[in-house]
C-alpha cells in the first residue's frame, strides 16, 4: 500500500532537482573562473606590501618601484602590470604608490566579467 501523494510528485522532483543542479554547476564555474584573477591581486597587494616595507624603497625612483613591483609578480607567474597601472606621486616628502588595474575573464559565450582592483600604498 503505497501514500496517495507520491505519484503525483515523481516528475516534480526530479525536474527541480535537475534544475539546483544545473545552478550549482553555473555557480561552480563561475567562481573556479573567477578565481584565477584574486589570486593574482593577493599577489600584486603581497608585492606592493612587500615595496613598502622595505626600508631603502623610499629612496627608489619611479622606474625602480614599478621593476620592483614586477619582479615580485613575475617570480609568483602573474602577469607584468603596466606602466599606467602603477600610479607614482610625491606629496609632503612621501612617495604614494596606487595601482589600480582591471581584469577580464572571459565567462559564458559573449559574456564577460571585468573585475577592477585598487591598491595603495606610501613609502616613507
Amino acid at each position: 500500500m503505497t501514500p496517495v501523494g507520491r505519484k503525483k510528485q515523481a516528475g516534480e522532483f526530479s525536474f527541480g532537482t535537475l534544475m539546483f543542479i544545473l545552478l550549482l554547476a553555473i555557480a561552480g564555474v563561475s567562481l573556479f573562473k573567477l578565481s584565477g584573477p584574486f589570486m593574482d591581486d593577493i599577489a600584486v597587494r603581497n608585492s606592493l606590501e612587500a615595496v613598502e616595507s622595505e626600508s631603502s624603497s623610499a629612496g627608489l625612483s619611479p622606474r625602480q618601484i614599478r621593476d620592483a613591483i614586477n619582479k615580485r609578480l613575475a617570480i609568483n607567474s602573474v602577469k607584468p602590470l603596466a606602466d599606467h597601472e602603477i600610479l607614482i606621486r610625491k606629496e609632503e616628502g612621501n612617495i604614494l604608490v596606487d595601482i589600480s588595474y582591471e581584469r577580464r575573464v572571459k565567462m559564458y559565450a559573449n559574456i564577460d566579467a571585468a573585475i577592477k582592483f585598487d591598491h595603495s600604498a606610501t613609502l616613507k
